[in-house]
């Protein structure tokens, strides 16, 4: 399965797009296979505090 996500590039730094990128893959991760809780939750607080900011 693959998955497409709208990103604006230009809105993020590297570091940013990283991170949303890495929740992006875990989210995935979670559909396919499964992911533990406490590194779904550590990894979505990381992606809000990008996301909120902006």
């Amino acid at each position: 399965m693959e998955f497409v996500y709208p990103i604006d590039y230009e809105l993020y730094s590297a570091e940013e797009l990283a991170t949303i990128i890495k929740f992006l893959d875990i989210v995935e991760e979670c559909y396919t296979s499964g992911v533990e809780l406490e590194r779904y939750k550590k990894t979505y607080k990381e992606f809000k505090n990008i996301v909120r900011a902006k």
